[in-house]
């Protein structure tokens, strides 16, 4: 397929350097990526940059650049200290245009621009990037202090010379640049983001935008005239790619699961209300009862639903169906991996439950797991009902917390992953390392003597370090998981977790909810506290709904009330 190109001025074949030397690079390496710069020489002086390390855990000092699937936001997968970056998506599609963000700054003397990124892509240079623009009031580009496209888990160094523009205020713009192709994707993480030089002193406070560029004057006894900013480029623009013609869903087949590579997890931008390094989700929510949320499905109109077993001739599959056959859009999707199929039961009552919806008149979309890049099958229960979601931890039983809301960048999200396409909102994660690493974070940074923690599998990782430094930091922990989810490698783990002060606890029954619950907020999703599938659809979100966490605290007390204490 014939695929449009970004402005021809966006592609390289010679690098012209900020102090106006040229040479010949290169427009990709023998990997197929292309490179610019890639050294980082010794810094000077005071950093000039506001928050370049993001170590206040906000983008404060940035204005952010792109909307909101995609956009700049915090992430705990740092180069150095605890903060870093992170922009764009994981999965296809591709951003549209610029995402990333922009600082103003005034170049000092002998002025050098380094900072650290790696990015992830499986698209071509010549139509996404990653970057670091100079550019003027006007928005036009002066400088491009390198442009390349890494598909790399290592962070790279990069620098350039910005001397020449010493006293002139100039945008500094750090993020990719995306074509919007619906069959690949781009992302990126910054850190260390450096401004230094012989004359720099440090920023007071940032700019939100650029302003017109100050040319210094020269005197008889001054040092030779500084070299006057060179004629500017346009910003760049994606130009849209062609679409790719649609293909049938085939039906369900035992596809092997793909292994996933580790990668570093993206967390979302704190929110602007919280002072705490995890965002909350603003709502309003309202907790809703099984029942009643099967009578919403019988009266709706247009239905969007997705779960991980679906019982036939359940009351929820029979509102379904009832919705269907009385012409209401139904479109549901379910999971259809190697490992849902190895289970049996499950596959098995999926599809019996699948077919009585397609005989009524819905859509079954089936979720392989085989969809590229990087993601594996649908965990997540959601629900989109006549433009109010709804959110289940479990698989949509009577006992279960269900909430709805309508928020908009929530239904997005959950729109999305209902479709087998999962990004996250700014307050909400629909990736399953996304939600981990939020639940990571609120564990670690949400004020309170006390953690009510709860999960069905269970095993080593983030989650539960951060559960072991808090209970050795004072903190009262009481840790529930499923007992028929255990194993010799997770005893391990609990042993660890009992040595540091946790009362850990076995829940004999079939299934729990997945909570933490510190003080007055409370992390509740679909995702379980284990390091495996870490792109499945799932979600998870910070809660501070005083309906919702009265809900959760008494499921939680009524599970713990079942529970057994957990012998090594």
């Amino acid at each position: 397929m014939q695929r449009s190109f970004l402005a021809a001025a966006w592609t390289f074949a010679t690098l012209v350097a900020c102090n106006g030397t040229s040479a010949q690079i290169p427009t990709s390496s023998p990997d197929g990526h292309a490179r610019a710069l890639t050294s980082v020489g010794t810094d000077a002086g005071t950093n000039v940059i506001v928050n370049g390390g993001f170590e206040t855990g906000t983008l404060s000092g940035w204005t952010s650049v792109g909307t909101s699937t995609g956009a700049a936001k915090i992430t705990t997968a740092a180069h150095t200290g605890s903060y870093a970056m992170f922009v764009g998506t994981t999965k296809e599609p591709e951003v549209s245009g610029m995402y990333g963000l922009e600082q103003s700054v005034t170049i000092p003397a002998g002025g050098t621009l380094s900072l650290y990124v790696r990015g992830e892509s499986d698209d071509e240079v010549k139509y996404a990037y990653e970057e670091a623009l100079l550019l003027n009031s006007s928005g036009t580009v002066v400088d491009t202090c390198f442009k390349a496209l890494f598909d790399t888990t290592t962070w790279q160094a990069e620098s350039c010379d910005v001397s020449a523009y010493a006293g002139s205020t100039l945008t500094l713009f750090v993020g990719i640049v995306g074509n919007g192709y619906s069959s690949t994707y781009i992302d990126a993480w910054y850190d260390d983001v450096s401004l230094t030089g012989t004359g720099a002193t440090a920023s007071p406070a940032p700019t939100p935008t650029a302003t017109p560029t100050a040319t210094p004057t020269a005197t008889p006894s001054a040092a030779p005239t500084v070299t006057p900013v060179p004629t500017a480029t346009p910003k760049p623009t994606a130009t849209p790619k062609p679409t790719a013609t649609p293909t049938a869903s085939p039906a369900p087949t035992a596809t092997p699961k793909p292994t996933a590579s580790p990668k570093p997890t993206a967390t979302p931008t704190p929110s602007p209300t919280s002072s705490a390094a995890y965002p909350v989700d603003p709502g309003p929510f309202t907790v809703v009862a099984e029942s009643a949320f099967e009578n919403v499905i019988t009266n709706g109109k247009n239905i969007k639903f997705s779960t991980y077993l679906l019982e036939p001739t359940s009351t929820l599959e029979q509102a379904l169906v009832n919705a269907a056959s009385g012409g209401a859009s139904v479109e549901v999707s379910l999971p259809s991996d190697s490992y849902v199929q190895s289970l049996g039961d499950v596959y098995q009552e999926d599809t019996e439950s699948a077919q009585n919806i397609e005989n009524a008149g819905g859509t079954v979309m089936w979720d392989a797991g085989t969809q590229t890049p990087n993601n594996e099958p649908l965990h997540a229960k959601l629900a989109i009902v006549d433009g109010t979601a709804y959110l289940d931890g479990r698989n949509w039983d009577s006992s279960d917390v269900i909430v709805s809301e309508t928020g908009a960048a929530d239904l997005t999200a959950i729109g999305n992953a209902i479709a087998l396409n999962p990004t996250d909102s700014p307050t909400l994660d629909t990736i399953k390392q996304d939600a981990l690493s939020l639940e990571t974070t609120f564990i670690n940074d949400a004020p309170g003597t006390t953690i009510d923690y709860m999960t069905e599998s269970f095993g080593a990782g983030n989650v539960a370090n951060a559960l072991i430094a808090r209970a050795k930091a004072g903190a009262t922990v009481h840790a529930i998981v499923l007992s028929e989810d255990t194993s010799s490698t997770e005893d391990q783990t609990l042993t660890q977790m009992q040595q540091a002060g946790i009362d850990v606890e076995l829940n004999p029954g079939s299934g729990s909810e997945k909570m933490a619950i510190i003080g007055s907020a409370a992390w509740f999703g679909s995702s379980n506290s284990t390091t495996g599938s870490p792109y499945q659809i799932d979600w998870g979100a910070v809660f501070t709904s005083t309906s919702v966490l009265s809900t959760l605290q008494s499921n939680f007390n009524a599970t713990l009330a079942t529970c057994t204490k957990y012998s090594s």
